[in-house]
């Protein structure tokens, strides 16, 4: 799983890209929940996830299409 921003999720997508790659075509493929995208690989039994967390801690602005809120608390 990786967990992070933007630039962590360009490092996810790039290892999306080559396991896609190498994949036979039909058998993979993404889905999302919640903040999280999910890359399934059925013939390696193998699922390769991206959570959406702009701060190591929780926010009240951790959804990821809502996240420009003015009065942000965040809880350790």
């Amino acid at each position: 799983m990786f967990v992070g921003d933007s630039l962590n999720r360009n490092q996810w997508e790039s290892m999306v890209c080559m396991m896609q790659s190498a994949a036979p075509p039909g058998k993979n493929g993404r889905k999302r929940d919640g903040s999280r995208i999910i890359f399934i690989a059925e013939d390696y039994n193998a699922t390769v996830e991206f959570y959406w967390a702009p701060f190591l801690v929780e926010s009240n602005s951790d959804d990821p299409r809502i996240h420009s809120i003015l009065d942000r608390i965040m809880i350790r």
